[in-house]
């Protein structure tokens, strides 16, 4: 199916994007991406990902709230990969910099793609959708929506909730076909040299030394890139996966103390916390719909670390002293 077929993937510089765009090409797709600037140098490695790049890689220009914006890039495409939306913890002013880019985007994302004639959307949400924080002794599953975040209290989650509900509603009353995608935060290889990624800025800081003194007082689900990415694609060629959620995170959360004690054992040197005050307890989250329905098999947390710390060492994001 994948031999030839025109793809299109928003966002496509993003950390899950990029690793998603080089699997695409490897398996043959001819993919349209889309950037807020091609002619950016920030971009220039979507180019080198794989040797199919060159031939079966075009990148378009595309504004998440400009209405129209992609309509060239979504020219002949069968499936849209939509993963562009803002992922940060501190804003000045959430509604315009997580809400509307979240909401109007996708919403201007769905009716391209419904206009140009796209066969199926696969919407990369989030686990930040699903978990309710304040639920205690909960098994979090697909079919759990976050209903307590407000634009005051969580502006992220609020932000992600607002558009998944609008993209669910849009499908609905469109005839769309949209599989969603739940991540948490996502660990695994890197692409490129990029450090605008809040997993990167998360495991740099913790190899760096910031935060030697102490970790913060955080805990996250994790996601593989590689588990995502085959998430995503699996889900757009399933005709199962249809007008389907599917979370695809780690079966707990972890501290940044779990994090840092599995990157110590490999790199014993480093400036890694040791202790920190821990306040939140951890929820736990069921994957299995799509560990049945989409093949996808959890990659260890103890890899999902590792190999991420190493890719950013090959990079060059994260330099530890001899």
């Amino acid at each position: 199916m994948s031999q030839g077929v025109k793809v299109a993937v928003t966002g496509a510089g993003g950390y899950i994007a990029s690793a998603l765009v080089k699997e695409l090409l490897v398996r043959g797709y001819q993919v349209n991406g889309t950037v807020r600037d091609p002619s950016d140098n920030k971009y220039s490695h979507l180019s080198k990902l794989v040797p199919e790049a060159e031939q079966s890689l075009k990148l378009f220009s595309a504004d998440l709230l400009q209405e129209g914006s992609f309509k060239d890039a979504f020219e002949g495409v069968k499936i849209v990969f939509h993963t562009a939306s803002p992922f940060q913890r501190q804003v000045e002013d959430p509604q315009r910099d997580l809400v509307d880019p979240a909401v109007k985007g996708t919403m201007n994302v769905l009716k391209q793609a419904k206009e140009s004639g796209a066969d199926r959307v696969v919407l990369t949400a989030s686990v930040a959708t699903i978990i309710r924080p304040s639920t205690i002794d909960h098994l979090f599953t697909h079919e759990d929506w976050n209903t307590e975040a407000t634009i005051e209290s969580a502006p992220y989650p609020f932000s992600k909730t607002e558009a998944e509900k609008a993209a669910w509603k849009f499908a609905k009353e469109n005839d769309l076909k949209l599989t969603t995608i739940h991540p948490g935060l996502v660990f695994g290889p890197v692409n490129s040299s990029r450090t605008d990624a809040t997993s990167v800025k998360t495991v740099k800081s913790l190899l760096d030394g910031t935060h030697q003194d102490g970790a913060p007082d955080m805990v996250v689900a994790i996601s593989d890139i590689r588990d995502i990415v085959l998430a995503h694609i699996v889900a757009s060629e399933k005709e199962i996966a249809i007008n389907k959620r599917y979370m695809v995170t780690s079966r707990k959360q972890y501290s940044m103390i779990d994090i840092a004690d599995v990157l110590r054992k490999k790199y014993p040197n480093a400036k890694l916390p040791v202790d920190g005050v821990q306040t939140h307890k951890k929820q736990k989250f069921d994957s299995s719909l799509a560990e049945k329905e989409l093949g996808v098999t959890l990659t260890p947390f103890e890899s999902s670390v590792l190999d991420f710390a190493e890719s950013l060492i090959d990079f060059g994001i994260v330099k530890l002293d001899q």
